[in-house]
């Protein structure tokens, strides 16, 4: 089993506690803000090189070695997307803190060379 990366959260703590849980080969798994295990998410393409959570805590996207960018909804994990741009593997995702929710951005940058930037569920219901 290979651990994650990275994983950046506005919860520093959390996301400290939550870097060890994520692996590439087992399931991936969110823990409540008690830290409890909640129901698991398999991979299916494994390896991830960072994790990151949205501000608001409605997102999560990942990184990954499958050159895609992966987003699920943070409360059930539930997937939303796969974003094919890169030709070669994730380094990192990064959520931007624009104050007009309209104006949040999702960057990526690969082992390719290039930084991708996706406009993802700013607006509308709850995504998770």
């Amino acid at each position: 089993m290979q651990a994650v990366d990275g994983l950046s959260s506005p919860e520093q703590e959390r996301a400290d506690k939550l870097s060890g849980i994520f692996s590439c080969t087992g399931p991936l798994v969110s823990l409540d803000t008690a830290y409890e295990l909640k129901d698991p998410v398999t991979l299916v393409n494994p390896g991830l090189a960072q994790l990151c959570i949205r501000g608001d805590g409605k997102l999560l996207a990942s990184a990954g070695w499958d050159h895609r960018v992966r987003v699920f909804g943070w409360k059930k994990l539930r997937p939303l997307a796969a974003l094919q741009h890169h030709t070669d593997m994730v380094l990192g995702v990064a959520f931007s803190d624009h104050r007009d929710p309209g104006q949040r951005l999702l960057a990526a940058g690969s082992k390719d060379k290039r930084i991708s930037l996706w406009s993802i569920y700013n607006e509308g219901p709850d995504t998770g």
